[in-house]
């Protein structure tokens, strides 16, 4: 098992070059998209529900039964101070997505 930001991953996976991997990817979509980045991050299970939805970036709210509730509360703010925005996707399983502004380059 390999823990990769703070998540466990259950599959054996050497976690610096998953990182180079995702750094990659994220490289090359900065590069590609000319007025703003979409990024979603996607996993398999059931849609949050309604208050979670509500909940989900506010500090110290957790479902977890170990954490802080701080996680998705500081994301939402590194994400806004970037100038984009951060929310839950469509109820079909557990999405966030991203949305940063393009800068000049």
């Amino acid at each position: 098992m390999v823990i990769l930001a703070a998540f466990l991953l259950d599959c054996e996976t050497d976690p610096l070059q998953l990182e180079q991997v995702i750094r990659n990817i994220l490289e090359n979509s900065l590069q590609a998209w000319t007025d703003h980045v979409p990024l979603a991050l996607r996993k398999n299970g059931p849609p949050p529900t309604a208050e979670e939805r509500l909940r989900i970036f506010d500090a110290f709210y957790t479902t977890k039964t170990q954490g802080t509730g701080l996680g998705m509360n500081i994301a939402k703010r590194i994400v806004e101070a970037h100038g984009g925005r951060i929310e839950v996707g469509p109820d079909t399983g557990v999405e966030i997505i991203i949305t940063l502004p393009r800068g000049a380059s």
